[in-house]
């Protein structure tokens, strides 16, 4: 979900969107998800798609939505009501009790029901715990 815009990220009448142009919520996701797309849409993240674009498949039961500001501030919108913390490095990862505890250079640590690694592999095999014998 990138979107890039000409001009710098002040530019919004001129962005294109990498990957996905519009989102489509289908019969089973409206049932399984609908606070995802009901938070989105009163944020004016998402607004329903009025144009048909060249290729687009519609299926019944199905609503296509837009990101006006590109489909990059879907992610901004969780991030900006997230909590996020800067000069956190995660050091350790282990296994107790059936949860992975992550601990960061600053000591402190947490635990979670799962945990995704999105960095090279290189610094994964840094890591130091449980996660070194794994089958992640």
């Amino acid at each position: 979900m990138a979107t890039s815009r000409r001009g710098g990220a002040s530019d919004a009448d001129s962005t294109a969107d990498l990957g996905a142009q519009y989102i489509t919520r289908g019969p089973d996701s409206a049932r399984r998800h609908p606070s995802f797309y009901e938070d989105l849409l009163a944020h004016g993240v998402l607004k329903p798609l009025t144009a048909v674009l060249e290729g687009m498949v519609v299926k019944e039961g199905a609503e296509n939505f837009v990101a006006p500001q590109g489909t990059s501030s879907i992610v901004k919108h969780y991030l900006k009501e997230s909590d996020i913390f800067y000069d956190h490095h995660v050091t350790h990862i282990y296994l107790k009790e059936g949860k992975w505890e992550v601990c960061v250079n600053t000591g402190s640590s947490d635990q979670f029901d799962v945990v995704i690694l999105t960095m090279p592999v290189p610094q994964i095999l840094q890591l130091q715990g449980d996660i070194v014998n794994s089958k992640c």
